[in-house]
C-alpha cells in the first residue's frame, strides 16, 4: 500500500498550485486519519487490513470531521508550528517555510476532500482487500491499474513538481 507519507508529500503539488484554497494540514489529517483503520487492524491482528474507513462513506465521515473540527487541530499544529520549530532565533534559514495559522472553511473543505478522496483512489490501485463501494458492491475497478511501484513514483514525482513550483514562486519574489 502506499503508506500514508507518500500520500501526504504528493499534496504538496495541490498546495503549490492553489495554495490560498487548498490546507495541506486538513489534506494531511484526513490522509492520517483514515490510516488509522490499517494501523489498529495491523496492531491487533498483525495484518493492515482496510476496511470502513476505506470506503468512499467512510472516507466521506473522515472528511467532513476533517473540515468541520479538524482544522481547528491543525490551526493549533500551524501555530506549534511557526512558534516553536521554526523559531527565527534558533532557525532563521527556515522562514520561508512559515504558514499562516488560519485555515478558512474553503481550503479546509478542499484540503480534506481532496485527502480522504485521493487516498481512497490511491489505495485502491495496489489493496487486494480494498472494497472502496462496501456496502453497496464488493467490487474495486481500479486494483492493478497501478502497480505499488508505479504508484509511489507517482506520489514522489507528485511531490518532486510541488516543491520545484514553490522554490520557483519564492525565487520569483526575491
Amino acid at each position: 500500500m502506499p503508506v500514508t507519507p507518500f500520500h501526504i508529500v504528493a499534496g504538496v503539488v495541490v498546495k503549490s498550485v492553489k495554495p490560498k484554497y487548498f490546507s495541506w494540514t486538513v489534506f494531511a489529517l484526513a490522509n492520517v486519519l483514515i490510516d488509522t483503520e490499517a494501523v489498529y487492524y495491523f496492531f491487533t491482528t498483525g495484518i493492515p487490513q482496510h476496511k470502513y474507513f476505506h470506503t468512499w462513506i467512510g472516507a466521506t465521515v473522515i472528511l467532513i470531521f476533517c473540515a468541520l473540527l479538524g482544522k481547528y487541530l491543525c490551526q493549533f499544529w500551524l501555530w506549534i508550528w511557526n512558534n516553536i520549530f521554526l523559531n527565527r532565533r534558533y532557525f532563521p534559514y527556515l522562514q520561508n517555510f512559515r504558514s499562516g495559522t488560519k485555515i478558512d472553511s474553503v481550503s479546509a473543505w478542499v484540503g480534506a476532500t481532496v485527502g480522504a478522496y485521493t487516498h481512497i483512489i490511491l489505495d485502491s490501485f495496489v489493496n487486494l482487500d480494498m472494497k472502496p463501494y462496501f456496502p453497496f458492491s464488493d467490487e474495486n475497478h481500479l486494483l492493478g491499474l497501478i502497480s505499488l511501484k508505479n504508484t509511489y513514483y507517482l506520489c514522489i514525482g507528485l511531490f518532486v513538481i510541488g516543491m520545484m513550483m514553490y522554490i520557483y514562486k519564492i525565487l520569483k519574489k526575491k
